[in-house]
């Protein structure tokens, strides 16, 4: 019968670490406690306190690597991920749940692994929490919750996003939430607009703000973050008796219109006017607590409603996906590492 088993993520002398079958029958998982040299190590360190009834390594040479988890009938996936290459210690691997026990089989666990769909900056990121949420509708009142809308749960209402969609001259939005009541239909809408700082730049709130402060008319003007989320304030607001147009947009041209395309118009008849509640929130690569953006605005001029603006750093929504061990999200997230924020 196997006693052991390596895993490994590097081409390093030394493993990982090791999972043991004990007397019972169980499997326990062990690091590396000490770095002897010569290519050896001690294996003292439980990462894990849990014991399962299989592991199934899945080792590569790339620097992460993951091992299938077997525990009453149950799969689950850890992490492991080699971070530190330029001196080899007991901190160079990072272990980490990203799958809880809840798949019913290793080829279910496998198909994590092997079928993901990884999308560039905060459209890949996007598209991965869509995907997550879509499928764990339980977890979406949890999540609005975590930016800052509360009382919402599956029981009660029924949630449509929208990806990326465009409203014409008031802009794309890159996530919308629709929120309904099921017993009355009443509408809550959140509009998510997302910044990052990209790989070879910073990102500054204090110079999005002065920038439209000193001029609101600026090349470019419509992917400021105060402009996108004050559009789709306008957007709120706008009526088909009026031609489906604002004329007193003081920020760009005055005059903003839905247009006459059928699916733009089609999303605003259906899942935009006549909500009862709007939010206007920013996901940020920067930490900005509510009252300083909310003030920005209020500085600004704009006339919109203080109370329904959120700002959220991205490391926050980050850790809510790893706290619920959402593998998809997670390496999106890694796959766009330094990009984000």
């Amino acid at each position: 019968m196997e006693k052991e088993k390596q895993i490994y993520c590097s081409d390093c002398s030394i493993c990982a670490g090791i999972a043991k079958q004990n007397a019972h029958g169980k499997w326990t998982l062990w690091g590396v406690s000490e770095v002897l040299g010569m290519g050896n190590a001690l294996f003292e360190k439980r990462p894990f306190t849990d014991e399962f009834d299989n592991v199934e390594p899945f080792n590569t040479m790339d620097g992460t690597s993951y091992i299938a988890v077997c525990k009453g009938g149950l799969w689950g996936l850890i992490q492991v991920k080699f971070k530190n290459k330029t001196r080899i210690s007991e901190d160079s691997w990072e272990w980490k749940w990203v799958e809880d026990l809840k798949c019913k089989s290793l080829e279910e666990v496998q198909s994590l692994i092997n079928n993901m769909v990884y999308g560039y900056s905060e459209r890949g990121v996007f598209n991965s929490i869509i995907y997550y949420l879509n499928v764990r509708q339980e977890m979406i009142g949890e999540f609005l919750t975590y930016i800052g809308v509360k009382g919402f749960n599956n029981k009660d209402y029924d949630f449509v996003f929208l990806n990326e969609q465009s409203f014409s001259d008031f802009g794309d939005n890159d996530l919308t939430i629709i929120i309904t009541k099921k017993c009355s239909q009443e509408k809550t809408v959140l509009f998510i607009e997302g910044k990052v700082k990209t790989s070879s730049g910073n990102f500054f709130l204090q110079k999005h703000f002065a920038k439209i402060n000193n001029n609101n008319l600026y090349k470019g003007v419509s992917s400021n973050i105060f402009a996108q989320l004050y559009y789709k304030f306008l957007l709120t607001n706008v009526q088909g008796s009026s031609g489906f147009e604002i004329k007193d947009c003081v920020i760009g041209k005055p005059t903003k219109k839905l247009g006459n395309n059928r699916i733009v118009k089609s999303a605003f008849e259906n899942y935009i006017k006549d909500a009862q509640e709007y939010y206007y929130v920013a996901i940020l690569p920067v930490k900005v607590g509510n009252e300083t953006f909310r003030n920005y605005f209020n500085d600004l001029n704009l006339d919109m409603p203080l109370d329904r603006i959120i700002s959220i750093y991205w490391g926050t929504i980050q850790d809510f996906f790893i706290k619920n061990v959402a593998i998809q999200v997670i390496k999106n997230f890694d796959y766009n590492e330094g990009q984000i924020y």
